[in-house]
């Protein structure tokens, strides 16, 4: 009987984020409770464990944390060896940059040992803005990447500035774009909508005549909330209906947010909805789905939106435009430049005005996303990589 590869997953945290679902989602896939796993999995979180690692640990997968201090942490890289070796780790998945430099500080000093030890693979989910080049970055990736290491971008334009910022070559970088189970969203919208439409609305007070935009993003600076509640103000300035928003999310920009919305005297049209299990079925009761990020890989709540037939509304950053259609397919939404409330505002009036033609970009969408952005694919792109990365674990490394 074979024995089943194990990947060792190194995160900042398993707080609930992008990058944090993709984890779980992933593990749930390939190493389901119960039979027929194809990897086990071992999690190790460097700051704390999160709110998601509870779950995670109930599944059956080890979770560790190992406590970071601030600045260049070298007692944690050595954690980090400790903890492969212990979970007897075959490939080391670090997902964000961090978590890929503490990886690869565990193989030093390149001793026989640390020669030998797991391969990396580096997923960058999204960008911080501003994104310029870094010789630092570029100098320690060229000494840090190994011949068995391989890197994941989630979107073409999150590789290219992988090669021009950060000086990783275009050969070893895979685009692996993010998916969501799109099973939540397999009835039509127009269905989905009647039965929980009047619903969600009900429990948020918002009339059935207003147009409800649904922007899902932790609240965190770089989701720039502030200019979502500003470009629904600015779309409340002009005559026709209504215009709601509600934010769904938790994090440390809570008080901020608070903050901004009475500032704006927004407060009778947005509303902040806390973290919720049931995004689908708030999708079904939204008209338009909105992000206002300052920088972005490939935002799966803009995907959920598409997947439920929602046009979108967003800033053109990171990977929006991928994900949307850019300029050389069929788009889905409308896009603006970051912190531009008057423009967002602009395209959020401009759908709630229309309401037949914004429909028909939300099916343009919902196509876009059944066709490009499943989980079930993501998952085989990642399950392959394992299996070829892990297969290499043992040999001589460089």
């Amino acid at each position: 009987m074979s024995v089943l590869p194990t990947i060792g997953v190194l995160l900042h945290s398993l707080d609930v984020g992008g990058a944090e679902v993709l984890v779980a989602r992933t593990a749930a896939a390939l190493a389901p409770a119960g039979a027929g796993p194809r990897v086990r999995f071992a999690f190790a979180c460097l700051d704390r464990a999160g709110t998601m690692a509870e779950e995670l640990a109930a599944a059956g997968h080890p979770v560790e944390t190992l406590d970071r201090r601030a600045g260049l942490d070298l007692r944690c890289a050595r954690r980090v060896r400790e903890w492969a070796a212990d979970r007897r780790v075959d490939l080391l998945h670090a997902h964000q940059y961090t978590p890929f430099v503490y990886a690869a500080l565990s193989r030093l000093p390149p001793t026989r040992r640390a020669l030998g030890g797991p391969p990396i693979l580096f997923t960058e989910h999204g960008r911080f803005h501003p994104d310029l080049p870094s010789r630092k970055r570029a100098a320690f990736n060229r000494l840090a990447l190994r011949r068995r290491d391989r890197v994941v971008a989630v979107g073409e334009g999150v590789k290219r500035a992988l090669i021009d910022n950060e000086g990783l070559p275009a050969e070893r970088i895979r685009v692996i774009y993010n998916g969501v189970d799109l099973a939540p969203y397999a009835a039509e919208p127009d269905a989905a909508a009647a039965e929980h439409r009047a619903a969600v609305r009900g429990e948020f007070g918002v009339p059935d005549d207003n147009f409800l935009a649904v922007q899902v993003a932790r609240l965190d600076p770089i989701k720039d909330h502030a200019t979502a509640v500003r470009a629904v103000r600015e779309a409340n300035r002009a005559e026709g209906r209504r215009v709601r928003l509600l934010v769904v999310g938790e994090g440390p920009e809570r008080g901020r947010v608070e903050e901004v919305i009475r500032a704006e005297g927004a407060g009778d049209f947005v509303t902040l909805a806390g973290l919720r299990r049931d995004v689908p079925r708030l999708w079904a009761a939204a008209d338009c789905g909105l992000l206002t990020s300052v920088s972005e890989g490939i935002p799966l709540t803009v995907i959920e939106a598409m997947a439920a037939g929602r046009p979108v509304v967003a800033t053109d950053v990171g990977g929006l435009r991928e994900v949307l259609g850019g300029a050389r397919v069929e788009s889905c939404g409308r896009l603006a430049g970051a912190g531009d409330a008057a423009a967002l505002g602009a395209a959020l009036r401009e759908f709630a005005d229309a309401p037949a033609a914004a429909a028909t970009l939300g099916t343009v969408g919902r196509r876009r996303a059944f066709e490009r952005f499943g989980e079930d694919r993501m998952v085989e792109a990642y399950a392959e990589l394992y299996q070829q990365m892990a297969a290499s674990h043992g040999r001589r490394a460089d």
